[in-house]
């Protein structure tokens, strides 16, 4: 998995993973190392604080 680009914001689980957002065409999506795939963000606020939470709380 790409890891966030360089200045870029990042977080880390509780087991090292980095958990980053990233934007595509369809909208932003929280990458993180210990899930397969992206997560989309769905709501209002600003995607940091979606991706703060999911560092949080991620299973990894």
């Amino acid at each position: 998995m790409r890891r966030p680009f360089r200045g870029g914001e990042s977080w880390t689980t509780r087991k090292g993973s980095a958990v980053w957002v990233e934007s595509d065409q369809r909208g932003e999506v929280i990458m993180c190392e210990g899930c397969p795939r992206p997560i989309p963000i769905t709501g209002a606020g600003p995607p940091r604080f979606a991706a703060e939470d999911h560092a949080r709380r991620c299973p990894d």
